[in-house]
């Protein structure tokens, strides 16, 4: 009888230490619950707030769009006199399609530069460079164009060396036999020197930092193209002969500063040069 009143005692421990585990377990669970949502609660409070302050800016205007718009699908999909078409199917679905649709509405209204959308419309190509000449082609045709003509050549502009007129002279008169003219007081004072015969005119101007154009070059159509070649190799003018072209007997002349002039006579004038 003894044991068994041992025995009896000893379960009725272990069924009260179980039941007192399971208390404190349920206790623990309620206390977390607990705290859970007052954290929750507290969270929410916080976006209320800063969404009606305007604190998520696009994001917060996009939630009033989407409410309304969330309003107008809830009435499309009660609706029973059509049903859904698949555009909003997954919108009527639960309201998990919608939701979801509503938080890529939101994300997207972030602000993003431009050119970023544009991308996005173009599939991923620049499109402001593109969309800027169009602007500016449709306003070039449709503005009152007045016709204009360029008439003629007026002068030919030369470069040269401060204080070296007089060697000018000695080159583009006396060579070339092209009249040297004075230039206008107010631009006198400037240096440089003008050669003009009717409408043939050649100015050259001084330039502080001086460099011989070696290329580009004037040229003049000339009556006794060797004539003047030879004229310019006595005077210790430098000559030289070019690619034949179609019509023409010519060559290259270096003006007393380097720059290069072309000599051309036509082929119908040949026979009679000297």
């Amino acid at each position: 009888m003894l044991a068994v009143g041992v025995l009896v005692i000893a379960v009725l421990v272990i069924a009260v230490l179980v039941i007192a585990v399971l208390v404190i377990a349920v206790l623990v669970i309620a206390i977390l619950t607990a705290a859970i949502l007052t954290a929750t609660t507290s969270a929410t409070a916080v976006v209320s707030a800063l969404l009606s302050r305007g604190g998520f800016g696009p994001l917060s205007q996009n939630r009033h769009l989407n409410t309304a718009d969330e309003s107008q699908r809830a009435d499309a999909c009660s609706n029973d006199s059509e049903p859904p078409d698949s555009s909003h199917a997954g919108q009527c679905n639960g309201g998990i399609t919608l939701k979801m649709s509503g938080l890529r509405q939101a994300l997207s209204a972030r602000p993003r530069p431009v050119h970023a959308r544009r991308q996005r419309r173009d599939g991923g190509k620049m499109a402001t460079s593109r969309a800027s000449r169009t602007r500016v082609g449709t306003a070039t045709a449709s503005a009152t164009l007045v016709p204009v003509t360029v008439i003629r050549l007026d002068h030919v502009q030369l470069a040269m060396p401060a204080g070296r007129e007089l060697e000018a002279i000695a080159f583009y008169r006396d060579v070339l036999g092209i009249p040297h003219v004075p230039k206008p007081a107010h631009l006198a004072a400037r240096g440089g020197c003008w050669f003009e015969r009717r409408d043939l005119k050649i100015h050259l101007g001084v330039e502080a930092d001086f460099h011989p154009a070696r290329k580009a070059h004037p040229a003049f159509i000339v009556d006794d193209v060797r004539g003047i070649a030879r004229a310019a190799t006595a005077a210790g003018f430098e000559v030289n002969d070019d690619e034949p072209l179609d019509g023409f007997d010519r060559v290259y002349v270096s003006d007393p500063f380097g720059n290069r002039i072309e000599l051309m006579q036509p082929a119908a004038d040949l026979g009679s040069g000297g």
